[in-house]
């Protein structure tokens, strides 16, 4: 009888830890960019000096005059082939918001950059676009709209 009580004491225990963990009120996200600029422009050279950096290196580098990166420490540089590779960034000046690149190589054997500029208590972040002149832009765009929330209703 003493182990029916346990394992009940238990299971409601168990139960009652869920729904309170599950009810619990969802961060307010506010903008972290709102004083960076909605664009920055950046070269493919640009993008590729930052796949030269190792684990733990810091970046001696910007991206634009508005927007400096310096200090900012590499926090993994993968690369999983000659076709890929990807590298995650700290930046310090920024509350700890990661710049995460990663480059490939298409069927036409040409390199396609995709990033992101993002903190995870931010409404607002970066995303990586190629332009029509074949430079590359971090534009200024609202994280609900690439990662959104999910909600209970």
């Amino acid at each position: 009888m003493k182990n029916r009580l346990t394992i009940l004491c238990t299971i409601l225990f168990s139960i009652l830890t869920v729904t309170g963990i599950s009810q619990s009120t969802p961060i307010q996200k506010s903008p972290h960019f709102d004083k960076s600029p909605k664009v920055i422009s950046c070269s493919t050279s640009d993008l590729n000096q930052f796949f030269l950096a190792a684990k733990g290196q810091p970046i001696q580098s910007t991206l634009s005059k508005q927007f400096n990166i310096n200090g900012a420490t590499v926090s993994n540089n993968f690369k999983q082939s000659n076709n890929f590779q990807s590298v995650a960034i700290k930046l310090a000046d920024y509350d700890g918001a990661i710049l995460s690149i990663s480059k490939r190589l298409d069927e036409n054997n040409n390199t396609v950059f995709v990033g992101h500029i993002i903190h995870q208590f931010a409404s607002d972040g970066y995303e990586l676009r190629k332009t029509n002149d074949g430079s590359y832009q971090f534009v200024k765009v609202n994280m609900e709209d690439i990662l959104p929330t999910c909600s209970q209703k």
